[in-house]
């Protein structure tokens, strides 16, 4: 794969030209490269030299590398220890090299970024990440003649405004990125950092924080333990933000989905938050799997009356009966904290649901741990902004007992879907979703 780097007129123009072997390696199981053009519309006044060449191609890497076999040659160089690093990390050759080109340093006297996307766990780190950060949207722009579909950005624009009217800075970046692969979307989770990678040197930016939470770092919620560490997606690519000093920073990677949402509740005065981006901003769809379960969580989290007629939209919408029906349920383990201890009305899929839940909920003795903070989250915050981020955590989040971190760090909840309990209510619910 060639790829090129051009500006005018305020905006950044990738163009890949990806051999047959590209184009055949694609991404079998995420998707493959579509658009051959990606487009960033930079801030006014913004010097497009004062990229780094490193940062630039890690750019262009973040759109896509995942869809390059083995080679990735840019139309600049970049220095001789970010080839390597992306050859040893990544397995892509980048030959375009000039020893008179120096890696970028941290900016130990700059700021830190965040990948900002306007729901629950992203507001929630950027009350984490302290004022001086500077959140980054990337706002998604449809390119001509290509579908729009389902996606909306109104509560996102709404949450950046909030965030601006609150006093802080922010950055939008207009681009059609998310285009460069089919389906539309980030073409590796740490896309949705390109806005802060663009603008590390202009803003000196020394790292890039994500609203990732401890369902995913460490797949609590799936069916076994997983250190986000092991895996490639994170083993891969933190090396590479590393080399052009903007380490990735996963302020909420100890927290659970109910912690991020009791900080995006304490806020919300001054920071909107909405995770469903389907809907309208303060008008969620009310019928995405996002939407059902957050809004479980929410009722659960402030003991207000939940209406049981709100899980009947679990048999009109295609997405939620999937959904529910999942063995495991994605992110049971939140899903079974909301569920228990909700007060709501009678209602047999209700019902349904907390028996199906009920094993994992005792397998984590109640599922306390959810409510807490995972000391081992501090290991993806880098050292000189881990101690202040921790202080901020504590406000909102106690530590995990010793019990508590047992239970998470041995988490496998296969054997539970395996239980008669669990099949007899997994039979009712399909049941009952197919009348």
């Amino acid at each position: 794969m060639k790829v090129s780097a051009q500006f005018a007129d305020q905006l950044l123009t990738l163009t890949v030209d990806p051999s047959s072997e590209d184009i055949d390696f694609g991404l079998s199981k995420k998707g493959k490269i579509y658009r051959r053009q990606a487009e960033f519309a930079v801030p006014s006044g913004f010097n497009v030299s004062s990229i780094h060449p490193d940062a630039l191609c890690l750019l262009a890497l973040l759109v896509y590398g995942p869809f390059s076999k083995n080679l990735f040659e840019t139309s600049w160089s970049v220095s001789p220890e970010f080839s390597e690093a992306v050859l040893h990390n990544l397995k892509r050759h980048c030959p375009t090299v000039s020893k008179y080109i120096s890696p970028r340093d941290i900016p130990f006297s700059g700021r830190d970024a965040l990948a900002f996307s306007g729901g629950v766990d992203s507001v929630a780190a950027l009350e984490l990440v302290g004022e001086n950060a500077l959140p980054v949207f990337m706002r998604r722009i449809t390119p001509p003649g290509e579908r729009i579909g389902l996606y909306r950005d109104d509560a996102a624009l709404l949450s950046c405004e909030t965030v601006r009217k609150s006093g802080r800075e922010i950055s939008v970046v207009d681009t059609t990125m998310e285009y460069a692969r089919e389906p539309v979307g980030f073409s590796v989770d740490w896309t949705n950092a390109a806005g802060a990678i663009l603008l590390s040197d202009e803003k000196h930016i020394r790292s890039v924080s994500f609203g990732m939470v401890q369902e995913s770092a460490f797949y609590i919620g799936h069916s076994h333990f997983s250190d986000l560490r092991r895996r490639s997606v994170y083993s891969s690519w933190a090396p590479l933000f590393e080399a052009v000093g903007v380490p990735i920073s996963l302020p909420t990677s100890g927290l659970s989905e109910v912690v991020t949402s009791k900080i995006a509740n304490r806020v919300a005065e001054k920071w909107f938050s909405q995770s469903c981006v389907r809907g309208a901003a303060t008008e969620p769809c009310g019928r995405c799997f996002k939407c059902f379960r957050k809004k479980i969580l929410d009722a659960r989290l402030s003991g207000s009356y939940m209406p049981a007629e709100h899980f009947e939209i679990a048999k009109s919408s295609n997405e939620v009966k999937r959904r529910l029906l999942e063995v495991p349920i994605h992110h049971e383990n939140v899903l079974g904290f909301s569920l228990h201890g909700l007060n709501t009305g009678q209602s047999e899929i209700f019902e349904t649901l907390v028996q199906k839940t009920s094993p994992i909920v005792q397998y984590g003795e109640n599922l306390d741990c959810l409510e807490k903070f995972n000391p081992r989250g501090l290991e993806y915050i880098p050292e000189f902004m881990r101690d202040a981020v921790h202080k901020r955590i504590m406000e909102f989040a106690g530590n995990l007992t010793a019990d508590n971190l047992k239970i998470i760090e041995n988490w496998e909840t296969m054997h539970l879907t395996k239980t008669v309990e669990y099949w007899s209510a997994q039979d009712r619910l399909l049941a009952l979703l197919n009348e």
